[in-house]
Formats: C-alpha cells, sequence, structure tokens
C-alpha cells in the first residue's frame, strides 16, 4: 500500500519517502483490533521528535521502516473476530499506536481502545488534527483543577494544544487567561484575554498574580521564571513536556543528566514550596477518546487548522509539512489529507482549494499565511 515512510532518524528531506510497497495491515481470526481506511493524518510535536531522533536517549531502539503520524480519521474497513463497539463502515478518529506502525498509509492498524467515533459536523482533515490534542488538553485541564476565579497563563498559546488549553479554560468559566504567542490574533480568536510576544519582551515580567501556568514548551527555565509570576506560594505549574520541545537526549548518559536534572528540579521546588509542580499523564483510552468526541460535538473544542491545509499525499507536500513541523512554523495542525470521505484516494495534481477554503468557513479555525510565523514558541 502507499505510505509515507521514515527510514532512519534525521532530517525529513533525508529520511522521510512516500512509497506504494508498504505492507497493508492485516488481522488474525482472533483479533481484537480494526484495519481502517486512511482518509487523513495529523502531526504532532512527537512526530518530529521521534522522526529526528531528539529522544532516542528516552526511547526503547525504534524499529524502521514505520509510517509517519499517528492521529487519523478513517473508516472502518474490516474487524477482528473480538473487536468490539466499532462496525465496519464506521467513520472513526484514533490515536495509532507507535508499535503498530503508525498511520499515514491508506490503511491503519488500529486498537478499538485508541478510538473514537468522529464528532459529527466535522470533516475528516479537522477530526484527524484531535486525539493527541484533544486528549492532553483534557487531562491538562483536569489536573490543574482550576476554578473560574483563578488566573491562568499558557506557554505556547499558539501550539496545537496551546490553542485547545485555552479554548477548555474559557468554556470552563475561567476568567482571566494570558498565553505567550507571536501570533496574537490566532491566539485571542480562541479566547485568550491576554497575548505576550515573548519575542518582544521577558513574559515573565508581564503578568502577576498568576495561579496556574499551563506549559507546553517545557525546558530548563520555564520553572526558574514561575516564581516571578505565581500568587505567594500558592501557584501550581502543569507541564506537559519538562525537557522542552527542542530537546536533546540521543544518548543514554544525555537522559540520565535530563532526568537527574529534572528529578533535582522537582526535589528542590518540593523542598521550598514555592509552588506545586504536576507533569501531564498521557494515556490513550476509548473513554478519554470519547471525552474529546464529547468536546467538540458540545461546543467545549474546535480544531485549529493551519491554513495551508490540506496536504496533498504525495513525497514533496509530506515532506513540506514534516519540515513546517520541526520549524515550529506552523499555526494550528497540520494536516494530510490520504483520500477523499468516500475513501477514494485524492489524486495528487487535484486542486485542493475548495478544502482549504472548507477549513475556513466550517467549523475549524485558519489564519493567512501571513499570520503563520512560527509553532511552539521554542524560545519561551
Amino acid at each position: 500500500m502507499r505510505a509515507a515512510v521514515v527510514q532512519e532518524h534525521g532530517a525529513p528531506d533525508a529520511v522521510l519517502r512516500v512509497v506504494d510497497d508498504f505492507p497493508k495491515p492485516t488481522l488474525g481470526r482472533c483479533s481484537s483490533m480494526m484495519v481502517v481506511r486512511v482518509l487523513a493524518v495529523s502531526l504532532n510535536a512527537a512526530d518530529d521528535i521521534i522522526l529526528s531522533g531528539r529522544a532516542r536517549g528516552l526511547m526503547n531502539n525504534v524499529k524502521f521502516p514505520y509510517a509517519l503520524g499517528g492521529d487519523i480519521c478513517g473508516i472502518v474497513e474490516e474487524t477482528g473476530g473480538l473487536c468490539r463497539h466499532f462496525n465496519v463502515g464506521d467513520r472513526i478518529m484514533a490515536s495509532v499506536d507507535f508499535d503498530d506502525k503508525h498511520g499515514m498509509g491508506e490503511f491503519a492498524l488500529v486498537s478499538p481502545k485508541r478510538a473514537a467515533l468522529a464528532p459529527q459536523g466535522l470533516t475528516a482533515l479537522e477530526a484527524a488534527s484531535l486525539p493527541t490534542v484533544g486528549l492532553t488538553a483534557l487531562q491538562a485541564l483536569a489536573q490543574s483543577k482550576v476554578s473560574p476565579e483563578e488566573r491562568v497563563l499558557v506557554l505556547g498559546g499558539s501550539t496545537g494544544v496551546g490553542l485547545a488549553v485555552i479554548q477548555l479554560l474559557k468554556d470552563a468559566g475561567v476568567g482571566f487567561v494570558a498565553a505567550t504567542s507571536q501570533n496574537s490574533d490566532l491566539v485571542m480568536s480562541v479566547g485568550a484575554d491576554m497575548v505576550i510576544d515573548y519575542t518582544q519582551v521577558e513574559w515573565w515580567t508581564q503578568v502577576d498574580s498568576i495561579n496556574v501556568i499551563i506549559d507546553a514548551v517545557g525546558g530548563a527555565s520555564t520553572m526558574q521564571h514561575c516564581m516571578d509570576v505565581f500568587t505567594a506560594r500558592s501557584g501550581r505549574l502543569v507541564s506537559l513536556n519538562p525537557f522542552g520541545i527542542d530537546m536533546e537526549i540521543t544518548t543514554k548518559w544525555d537522559a540520565f543528566r535530563a532526568v537527574g536534572g529534572f528529578i533535582k528540579t522537582s526535589c528542590k521546588q518540593r523542598w521550598s514550596r514555592s509552588f506545586k509542580m504536576d507533569v501531564v499523564h498521557f494515556k490513550v483510552t476509548d473513554q478519554r477518546m470519547k471525552e474529546v468526541q464529547h468536546a467538540v460535538e458540545h461546543g467545549r473544542l474546535r480544531p485549529v487548522l493551519d491554513e495551508r491545509c490540506p496536504f496533498a499525499f504525495d513525497e514533496a507536500s509530506v515532506i513540506e509539512a514534516a519540515n513546517i513541523l520541526h520549524a515550529h512554523a506552523s499555526k494550528g495542525k497540520l494536516v494530510i489529507r490520504v483520500a477523499d470521505e468516500e475513501g477514494e484516494a485524492v489524486d495528487e495534481d487535484e486542486d485542493v482549494e475548495n478544502d482549504a477554503v472548507h477549513a475556513k468557513t466550517g467549523s475549524s479555525v485558519a489564519f493567512p499565511i501571513a499570520k503563520l510565523v512560527d509553532d511552539g514558541e521554542p524560545n519561551e
């Protein structure tokens, strides 16, 4: 089958190829899995971290080749004998397990425990953008235990998770939500009350009396600046990735130092009682996937797509999307269209203008390319 395949660690241009002979997944007689005909696939920060090898010191040996991307929307093509809750023909969104060779192919092997029905009213592009972002944002909100009267700062406001977190905070009635970003129009459009351009000012000097920080950027400097904005000694920090989105942990020694440094900082923080810190516990379950589905269907969360979506399912376009991800240069999710809504393969030369217009006028949010400067806010 056709798939976007990562052959080894490295830059997208060097190691990412679209091939026509990647093995199609199959099911055993007693399998509990599903084969899904993929309609669209979105990229996440973790895809770049794994592809580049920047975190290979923290990982077991990656088995190459694998198909890029794990967040998909598709149609159930086949179910195993022990598969429950889904039927052939169901339109689902899913987070494909890395051990199942991931999702950017014509077909993907999906566990029902990592899937939910695609939210009603969304395109395949929009549904594919949701799993990791939605799961992470909902978990961050739950662990923050924020109340409406508290003041919240979101670091990395224009990341995919940051945009989702802001929406959920405002839906929960939080009165004041500030965020760091270079793209104030985009972040304000999802509900932020204040946007701080971290490239122009030191973000920790611009707000005070903050009760909760939700950090979508990470890195050693974050905790060092948290006390500057927390109220007295009652602040709470919820971190998505304490090592940072630009981590360089390529050896076991790097991993030892990074983990040791994190433990040291955590112990120091606990000893000083300056603030409480928690790391988001990311776990994919069918129940959590249903929570994402319901959040969208009840108007709490809407997808935010990069204006350049959809990317075509050809080598040049997939590499382009992967390079944008690597450069933190997207605003909203990057989504590749693998097939049309009927499951038919998309003509590589077909004009995708209509899909881009739909993204702007449908339930998702998209912004002009001129405003799309960077993603992940790596220097905060």
